[in-house]
């Protein structure tokens, strides 16, 4: 997180001199530049969930990997000309990343981006590594715009002309749909490892509920095999709102199992014990 307000301040001060980004009246090319960023974030956001849970050393964060490969783009487009830009914010910048990756003894981003083995691979994953590597996508979107914002106060409270005028939407509008997507993953996936730890403790009595879950599952991940961070596609949103629907039906079931369970205990001691495996998962 640190290379962030580092990034936004280079950003701000090409903005402040750069002709080039201004050259048109409209801004086009500033809000190109910072799309190009954001876009470039995504693409880290995504490798760094694949990687979950991988036995090679630790990759950085999103924001490590990224926001340097991102200062390329900044240093292109203060060069003052497209194809200059273009070179460092594009084939730069995937050199870059591409060499991040060999670093760690896995395919190129492109490669593992359109890898569908990849993206099927993420229903297997640790649920604990993944879920940490998807709010470090959440931390990123949140201190990008943090930073980008502080920017933007700091170019009002001066004289200058030149502002960061236009609709955030326009800029973080992609990060903010991966977010939502990266949202409804960690609801799903934090799900799937209650009812693992559920199971795990092999309560009498809990198999049909745990046996309806696993059905679920094996449903939602025949219909979306490649679909989990394809954030652009819907497909993957209209089977989350049914599987929650389900969802919310077995937990009733399972509020019914609880009292159940406590109002045929033999004793104290029975009682005691169940609430502490209850309490272990839920």
């Amino acid at each position: 997180m640190d290379a962030l307000p580092a990034l936004l301040n280079s950003i701000k001060m090409v903005y402040t001199i750069s002709r080039y980004l201004c050259s048109d009246g409209n801004n086009h090319r500033m809000i190109d530049l910072l799309q190009r960023i954001v876009e470039k974030m995504i693409r880290r956001c995504i490798v760094h969930v694949l990687l979950a849970g991988e036995d090679a050393a630790e990759p950085a964060t999103p924001e490590e990997m990224g926001a340097a490969e991102a200062m390329g783009g900044v240093a292109g487009a203060a060069a003052g000309s497209a194809s200059e830009s273009k070179s460092a914010g594009g084939a730069g910048t995937e050199g870059a990343a591409s060499d991040a990756l060999s670093s760690y003894g896995i395919m190129s981003e492109d490669a593992l981006l359109d890898s569908k083995s990849a993206q099927y691979d993420l229903w297997f994953k640790k649920p604990q590594a993944l879920l940490r590597r998807l709010r470090h996508t959440l931390r990123l979107n949140d201190a990008f715009q943090t930073s980008y914002r502080l920017i933007r106060e700091a170019l009002e409270a001066t004289d200058s002309s030149r502002k960061f005028d236009w609709s955030d939407r326009v800029v973080f509008g992609r990060f903010d749909l991966f977010c939502r997507r990266a949202i409804k993953l960690i609801d799903l996936f934090s799900t799937c490892e209650q009812m693992r730890l559920l199971k795990a403790h092999k309560i009498e009595g809990m198999e049909p509920i745990t046996q309806a879950f696993d059905s679920l599952i094996d449903e939602m991940r025949r219909k979306n095999k490649y679909e989990l961070l394809r954030f652009t596609s819907n497909a993957f949103d209209r089977d989350f709102v049914e599987f929650n629907v389900r969802v919310t039906a077995l937990e009733g079931q399972l509020q019914r199992f609880i009292d159940e369970s406590f109002r045929d205990a033999a004793d104290v001691m029975s009682s005691l014990q169940l609430l502490r495996k209850f309490e272990a998962v839920l």
